[in-house]
């Protein structure tokens, strides 16, 4: 989907891949995965975030199937912005991803 619209994607497995990529790497935006296999997307964005890399001031989007207040709360907590709610709806997807990024055509 955001091949489409020509964007350049790279895909992090784990949470643990996603700080080591990001720490190296500059994107436009992360969207991170709440649930991912040895680390949650929350504290890898919290790391990514805390960090001192190219990726620190990113705006980073949380996408889940957990919905609702407290899941939008924990993700605002750690300075992650938007929210992409699974299954995924590509308007909407495209929607969030440009309100949080200019970049993003």
């Amino acid at each position: 989907m955001l091949e489409k619209h020509q964007a350049t994607v790279t895909v992090a497995e784990t949470g643990f891949k996603a700080i080591e990529i990001a720490a190296t790497e500059k994107f436009d935006a992360i969207l991170m995965d709440l649930q991912m296999p040895g680390m949650d997307g929350i504290t890898a964005a919290s790391k990514i975030k805390e960090a001192n890399g190219p990726n620190q001031n990113t705006p980073i989007i949380p996408m889940t199937a957990n919905v609702g207040p407290e899941f939008e709360a924990r993700t605002e907590a750690v300075g992650m912005v938007g929210f992409i709610a699974k299954p995924l709806n590509p308007e909407e997807m495209m929607a969030t991803i440009r309100s949080c990024t200019s970049t993003v055509t």
